[in-house]
């Protein structure tokens, strides 16, 4: 169940917990979007993309999608997987 105006109220911890997760796991996020839902993938390292931008996709993914737990704190960025994004999870951003 998503919540989309707890979410929107959230938006700057979700930004923020978006950022705590490495450029290599929010690529993969991105990666397995574009498999699931029949997208080119996209080819590019995380040398190849500023930081900024990759969390701005993936922030972005959070309301496209509109998965999250009852609680608002865990959000599924792909169906049927386990790419999530999780407020208040310790990463190494």
């Amino acid at each position: 169940m998503f919540n989309e105006r707890a979410a929107y109220d959230r938006k700057g911890d979700i930004y923020d917990a978006c950022a705590g997760y490495s450029s290599e796991y929010l690529i993969e996020i991105i990666t397995a979007y574009a498999d699931k839902n029949g997208i080119t993938r996209p080819v590019f390292t995380a040398e190849d993309v500023a930081r900024k931008i990759l969390v701005d996709m993936v922030y972005r993914m959070v309301f496209v999608t509109a998965m999250s737990d009852e609680a608002g704190t865990v959000f599924w960025l792909v169906r049927d997987t386990n790419y999530i994004i999780e407020l208040n999870a310790r990463t190494d951003g």
